[in-house]
């Protein structure tokens, strides 16, 4: 990802590389995400946000692909045991 970055024009980081509106919108440009994980400086709360709900997608996901239900609301607070 990081010769991603360094191959990007300057231009391009500017632009959103990330945006997701449930529960509240967030927007991350190339620059944003470059400087959370490329530069040696603490993540933003919007970032960490983000890979929330990424994870939370992913999990929502994968629950589905082995048919467990998340009818509680769309939250599984455990792994369940087979």
């Amino acid at each position: 990802m990081y010769k991603k970055f360094e191959e990007e024009e300057p231009a391009a980081l500017n632009s959103v590389w990330f945006e997701h509106d449930d529960p509240w919108t967030i927007r991350l440009t190339g620059y944003e995400l470059w400087k959370g994980f490329v530069q040696s400086v603490p993540i933003t709360t919007e970032i960490f946000d983000a890979i929330v709900r990424l994870l939370q997608e992913e999990d929502t996901s994968m629950y589905k692909d082995v048919a467990v239900s998340t009818d509680n609301g769309g939250t599984c607070y455990r792994h369940a045991s087979r």
